[in-house]
């Protein structure tokens, strides 16, 4: 079993594993066991994600005994004689918003990886922060990235600058109405063009996204509020000033992916040009 894979091949027990298997440790779980040894079958259900001396202990003890079952890998698993070497006890303890742990002792608190990391926490678990932004209390992390060296690894991989910009991490842009932060649902991108995707719920009431009420003119505004206000006019009824912000702000969307084309990734460039804005966003 390789641990370096040419980017330009695929195999398909890591397309399952990555797809329907929690990895609780990414950075060093890169061996998978199939069941029976058998490396033809790639069902989720048998395989198992493991260290380098995990997956060797269990193919010495399925080859010398022919057992390799579930309770027999998990107690390989659990065994502290398998784990890495910066590896201890206390820190697999949920110690953020008790739900994130760090997964390893040689964690760097005021790294910007760990800052997000746990602002992401913050923002999912926080019982204060829903308070003022009520619009996460529903948010989740999945289970794996509530171990931080998993999503340290996730991060440092899919990073990337362009220029001096600030760079976010958003789950909103590839799928639409997504709540939940994972590597599947996440990609890292502008501050300019994570702050097009914000759709100000707290602020407007009821009114479509992009409407005002001028209570001096008894009329609505369409508005694009991004880095700056752009006033679109005026209208008798919030229908029709939603119109005109929805033809506005998907042009909008569109320009700035062409313009960051060949800097983001592929798929927040497609997402980008799909993107259509509804009247009860």
């Amino acid at each position: 079993m390789r641990i370096y894979i040419p980017e330009s091949t695929v195999y398909a027990h890591r397309l399952v594993v990555d797809e329907f298997i929690v990895n609780p440790d990414k950075q060093n779980n890169v061996y998978i066991w199939h069941s029976g040894y058998n490396k033809e079958d790639n069902y989720y259900q048998n395989l198992y994600p493991l260290s380098m001396v995990q997956y060797n202990t269990v193919k010495q003890n399925y080859i010398k005994t022919g057992d390799d079952s579930e309770e027999f890998i998990l107690k390989v698993m659990n065994d502290i004689r398998y784990k890495p070497d910066n590896w201890n006890r206390p820190t697999m303890e949920p110690s953020v918003c008790g739900v994130g742990y760090w997964g390893s002792d040689d964690v760097d608190c005021r790294s910007q990886t760990y800052l997000r990391w746990h602002d992401m926490i913050n923002r999912c678990y926080n019982e204060k922060f829903h308070e003022l932004q009520p619009q996460y209390s529903n948010c989740e992390i999945c289970e794996e990235w509530k171990n931080y060296s998993n999503f340290k690894k996730w991060y440092e991989e899919n990073y990337y600058t362009i220029g001096n910009e600030r760079m976010d991490l958003d789950k909103d842009i590839l799928f639409k109405g997504n709540l939940v932060y994972s590597p599947e649902t996440c990609c890292i991108v502008p501050h300019s063009i994570n702050t097009l995707f914000i759709n100000g719920k707290k602020w407007r009431g009821n009114l479509p996204l992009g409407v005002y009420y001028e209570k001096g003119k008894g009329k609505f505004r369409a508005r694009m509020n991004c880095d700056e206000n752009t006033k679109l006019g005026t209208f008798k009824n919030p229908a029709a000033a939603f119109v005109v912000y929805k033809e506005y702000k998907e042009n909008v969307i569109n320009d700035m992916a062409e313009k960051y084309k060949g800097m983001i990734p592929d798929k927040v460039y497609l997402a980008m040009l799909e993107w259509k804005i509804e009247f009860d966003d």
